[in-house]
């Protein structure tokens, strides 16, 4: 399941993910995402990952096509979860995208939001 966050400021999209995600999870953010990327040069993506099972194929191929086409939209990322494989991965994605992009605990939420904020 994916559910939208609410954010302080709307250049910033936020989603919490808990439990597997499928493709029927993924289509009906699109077109939010695709809306805010014709009002903003720049976004910020804040992602909450509770429990996350994996994807399912047809939901991987969705999401890489979306963004791999609009990497450069996104001027930074903040992943907060408890799994340390899912920040190991951030911190390797960092490098491989150019993207700042840094991966908190949830112990560290309000560090995570102030720094996703900074401008």
């Amino acid at each position: 399941m994916i559910e939208t966050i609410k954010t302080k400021r709307d250049d910033i999209i936020g989603f919490r993910i808990d439990g597997t995600i499928s493709e029927a999870d993924i289509k009906p953010m699109l077109p939010a995402l695709k809306e805010k990327l014709r009002q903003y040069d720049k976004l910020k993506l804040y992602v909450e990952y509770v429990d996350m099972h994996g994807f399912s194929m047809d939901t991987l191929i969705e999401d890489l096509q979306f963004s791999l086409g609009h990497l450069e939209a996104f001027e930074k990322a903040v992943v907060i979860t408890s799994k340390d494989w899912l920040s190991e991965a951030a911190h390797f994605a960092t490098h491989m995208t150019g993207m700042k992009l840094k991966s908190f605990h949830f112990s560290e939420k309000e560090q995570a939001i102030r720094w996703i904020e900074q401008s």
